[in-house]
């Protein structure tokens, strides 16, 4: 079983099996909005896991996800293609 538990300007934790994974938000930009963070890391984790990504990779998609999101206004129009999502994530590998 896995808790994923999102902590807004704290980041995040995730429990899995033996393992606990502390995130520190992920900056992509000025913060503009809050609004959809949570559920955009949310939503870019379970796409990593459904993938079959580790939890640690997983982990830092959702992260990507919510830095992108917040650099937008609203709940929809800030929330991030797959294309703009994995190109990130390899420029922080």
């Amino acid at each position: 079983e896995t808790v994923v538990v999102t902590l807004g300007e704290d980041g995040a934790l995730i429990g899995a099996e033996n393992e606990v994974i502390q995130l520190d938000p992920m900056p992509a930009g000025p913060v503009i909005d809050t609004t959809g963070a949570g559920d955009s890391f949310k939503g870019g984790f379970i796409h990593g896991f459904l993938e079959g990504k580790s939890i640690a990779e997983s982990a830092l998609i959702g992260n990507v996800c919510a830095g992108i999101t917040i650099t937008g206004r609203g709940a929809l129009n800030p929330m991030p293609y797959r294309k703009k999502v994995y190109d990130k994530v390899r420029n922080l590998r």
